[in-house]
């Protein structure tokens, strides 16, 4: 049996994360979840966050790595809680991890953190999954739709890009998975998928058919990568076949 590639998985809620889960529990998926880390804070008495009750589930180590609980027990700053983390994830007990991927992870990390999973190319392999539709070029503000329509480009936390769309009355919006870069939200395009946005939609409703689309997009992308068929060319991605 071939080894399956090992990945971290940081989330906030992980709402996203059990299906991923059960879809690389299948012994014919070459990657596999070693460890789990929200950001959430978990009170003595709180119920576990999904992600991590699903984690649990599957028997993978999972823990809450919370900011503000963080500082108050170490006193140390914002860069020094990035630079812990991404030793803790990275240290061979748990893989080592050859990726990780955030999902629903809220809190920006900076290159303290980003160091420990450095490519050759200059990127990192990290992968974030951002809640709306992001332009090849970082630079564009806005992106051609498949209908050829085009929107703007809308950055910032889930909630408030769906609101925002809704506001706008965009025709569609989606999510888009992306390696991550020192510059939020600006790192290389993987793959991304639209969602029609219907003129009745709220919040509640439009979330509810974006989820699945999300989660068919992460399993998408965590087949290719623990596959090879990520190509880096010319500064572009390429999903080799």
């Amino acid at each position: 049996m071939t080894q399956k590639l090992p990945i971290t998985v940081l989330i906030g809620r992980g709402t996203r994360l059990p299906t991923l889960l059960d879809h690389l529990a299948k012994p014919n998926t070459t990657a596999q979840v070693t460890i789990v880390v929200s950001h959430k804070k978990l009170d003595e008495g709180d119920e576990d966050v999904p992600g991590i009750k699903a984690a649990k589930e599957h028997g993978i180590p999972s823990f809450y790595w919370n900011l503000v609980q963080w500082r108050d027990k170490t006193g140390r700053g914002r860069e020094d809680f990035d630079e812990a983390l991404g030793f803790f994830v990275s240290q061979t007990y748990y893989g080592p991890p050859q990726a990780v991927f955030m999902l629903g992870w809220d809190l920006i990390l900076s290159e303290k953190f980003l160091k420990f999973f450095s490519r050759s190319d200059g990127l990192y392999n990290i992968i974030n999954l951002h809640p709306a539709l992001l332009p090849d070029n970082p630079h564009e503000t806005e992106i051609k739709l498949s209908t050829g329509q085009k929107i703007p480009v809308i950055k910032g936390e889930h909630d408030e890009v769906i609101q925002k769309a809704i506001d706008l009355k965009l025709p569609a919006l989606g999510a888009t998975m992306h390696f991550a870069a020192t510059d939020p939200d600006s790192g290389l395009v993987i793959k991304r998928v639209e969602v029609p946005l219907m003129p009745n939609d709220t919040l509640d409703s439009f979330e509810k058919r974006l989820l699945p689309a999300e989660n068919q997009l992460v399993i998408d992308v965590a087949n290719l990568f623990s596959q090879g068929k990520i190509k880096i060319e010319n500064g572009r991605v390429e999903i080799l076949s």
